[in-house]
């Protein structure tokens, strides 16, 4: 009685949704009230994307659909280095039970350039160092037999080093001694000398400090809060690379949109359903209301979406609008299972309804309808 019952329910949402329901990808870029864009730090942008129900970009949200729309120029994204180890890199939807390695991100051919380049050591003039990333432009000291040399022009750390190499010296490791300019006379007090620059020291990611000669660091002058290593990552959509830059830089905010509405409340599939078709809003014109359904998935590439989608989840896995009533598989839309064969055609007892994972992007997983879940309502008009 109780499946006729939902095969009837079933009928009436399929006839009177018979509108055409897809995943819809999109974009939104943070602007100020001149419409120009409202450059932020990292986390000012990821607070800022979260308080209009989305969050920062993350590698299995980039789509081309939701891409086009993004600002030219560099745009932060969900990525983050580790603090303590600086070759780790974690994507902020990353999962407990499928960690993203640092390698994956790492060897992204992604990167720029110098993407993700290593950290070397920057002497202030103050005589403290700094870390930072090895392709800035600083001036730099030059150490040879000669002397040691400063050299304004502003270099990056490997092209710095290249210079003083040609003059048959490298980066100065003697942190004692600066020359005040080029050609004068070493000056033995280092905080008369009021300069700064790269010296000859460096850090590959998740390695020790290093001279250029290989040798670990058994001095060092790091100043207050140093040394700094954790950057964030940030994607430019029109050249197709990444960069990371110190997180307090302040970068452009574009924040993915889809049609996806994620509940943490645990519901039956039928709960969860119910929950879905009483949500109404209206359209941003007021012209229109928009409704909710449990989420139907046509194409199997959408399933590797919404389980990068439904990170914040409080359950692994998360109803959609998948069924098996009167001896066939439904989408709650009425529109057609197309599975090619993997959903069972005689499912065991109970596991009649379709989850999708937050763990994995399998497709066509199926639990028992009255396991208490999260789950997925897509918005249509």
């Amino acid at each position: 009685m109780m499946e006729k019952q939902l095969i009837f329910l079933l009928l009436i949402v399929m006839m009177v949704h018979e509108s055409d329901l897809a995943i819809e990808k999109d974009s939104f870029a943070i602007v100020d009230d001149d419409y120009s864009l409202l450059p932020m730090t990292w986390s000012e942008a990821r607070e800022t994307c979260l308080f209009y129900s989305s969050d920062l970009f993350t590698l299995g949200l980039m789509t081309e659909s939701n891409l086009e729309s993004t600002t030219e120029g560099m745009n932060w994204m969900g990525l983050k280095r580790d603090a303590q180890n600086d070759s780790a890199w974690h994507w902020i939807n990353t999962t407990i039970l499928a960690p993203t390695t640092a390698g994956d991100v790492a060897q992204s051919l992604v990167w720029s350039e110098e993407g993700w380049s290593s950290h070397c050591v920057l002497l202030n003039s103050d005589s403290t160092w700094s870390s930072r990333r090895c392709h800035e432009k600083q001036p730099f000291f030059c150490s040879s037999s000669k002397g040691i040399t400063y050299k304004q022009t502003e270099l990056s750390w490997h092209d710095a080093r290249t210079f003083c190499q040609k003059d048959g010296g490298d980066l100065d490791l003697n942190i004692k001694n600066v020359f005040k300019d080029e050609g004068d006379e070493v000056d033995d007090s280092l905080e008369s000398s009021k300069k700064k620059g790269w010296i000859g020291f460096y850090r590959v990611g998740g390695d020790t400090w290093r001279g250029t000669g290989g040798e670990s660091v058994d001095f060092s002058a790091w100043g207050q809060g140093e040394p700094v290593t954790n950057d964030c990552g940030a994607f430019n959509a029109q050249a197709e690379e990444w960069q990371s830059y110190p997180c307090d830089s302040h970068l452009n905010v574009v924040c993915p949109e889809d049609n996806l509405l994620l509940v943490t409340e645990t519901k039956t599939w039928e709960e969860a359903l119910e929950h879905c078709k009483r949500l109404q809003e209206e359209c941003s014109n007021g012209t229109c209301r928009i409704q909710h359904n449990l989420l139907t998935i046509e194409s199997a590439s959408d399933f590797s979406y919404v389980s990068k989608r439904i990170y914040d989840a409080t359950t692994d896995e998360v109803w959609t609008g998948l069924r098996f009533l009167g001896g066939q598989w439904w989408w709650i839309n009425g529109k057609p299972v197309n599975d090619e064969g993997m959903l069972p055609t005689c499912p065991e007892y109970g596991n009649h309804c379709g989850v999708v994972s937050k763990i994995h992007d399998k497709a066509w997983l199926t639990a028992d309808c009255s396991r208490k879940l999260n789950f997925v309502c897509e918005k249509h008009t």
